[in-house]
């Protein structure tokens, strides 16, 4: 697929939607909004109190391969690198930094799922009804060299629960992300991803017609 629409559930409370577009953009890195002026495409999160965040958590690239958008946790892979001058010149200096798992994607098989329990009202919108494993059970780890298609997603999320600690932000405890369908999200940035098929039809009649995104 080569566009996406995403919904951006910022720990702020605040939803953004963004467009991933392969022609505009072939990659983007989102992560806690930083005093430095980055130079690389960025989505900036509002960051915890403790700094868990990180200012590269997870991006969004192309993959010419795949010919699907992918996610991956920390900075991109060096072989996105030529997606961006700047990224390549910062990938240069940052090889050697390590990145903790701390992003989980959602398979739209278990999405589904979830949603189909939530109307049948196996699930209830209910915090104290929630079991504490619900959303355990249907997020997976990402892997830092294995980055996953989003054809096969419905979801990332980002940091769990901090089980031995109070997870803050502006100084209140703060438990998971709210949302209007779902049972609270016992994460803090979630990031719903969404096929854009409209666009899609639109870039592949360019693609026909131009070298763009080829491997050449």
């Amino acid at each position: 697929m080569l566009s996406y629409e995403i919904n951006v559930h910022c720990i702020c409370g605040e939803i953004k939607k963004y467009t991933l577009n392969a022609l505009r953009s072939q990659i983007v890195i989102l992560g806690r909004e930083s005093q430095n002026q980055e130079e690389y495409p960025k989505i900036n999160l509002c960051g915890d109190d403790d700094n868990y965040l990180s200012r590269t958590e997870i991006y969004f690239a192309f993959d010419v391969d795949d010919k699907d958008w992918v996610v991956g946790t920390g900075f991109p892979l060096e072989k996105y690198w030529k997606y961006d001058k700047d990224i390549e010149q910062i990938g240069r200096t940052m090889m050697q930094k390590e990145f903790k798992d701390k992003s989980y994607v959602i398979e739209n098989n278990k999405f589904n799922s979830l949603l189909a329990d939530v109307v049948n009202n196996k699930v209830s919108n209910n915090e104290k009804a929630i079991s504490e494993n619900l959303y355990d059970n249907i997020a997976m780890p990402i892997q830092k060299d294995r980055p996953v298609r989003l054809e096969k997603l419905s979801g990332v999320v980002i940091v769990p629960v901090n089980k031995n600690k109070p997870f803050k932000y502006n100084g209140e405890i703060h438990t998971g992300i709210k949302h209007p369908i779902l049972p609270t999200i016992p994460f803090h940035w979630f990031i719903e991803i969404k096929n854009n098929r409209t666009n899609t039809i639109a870039i592949k009649s360019y693609i026909e017609k131009t070298k763009y995104l080829s491997k050449e």
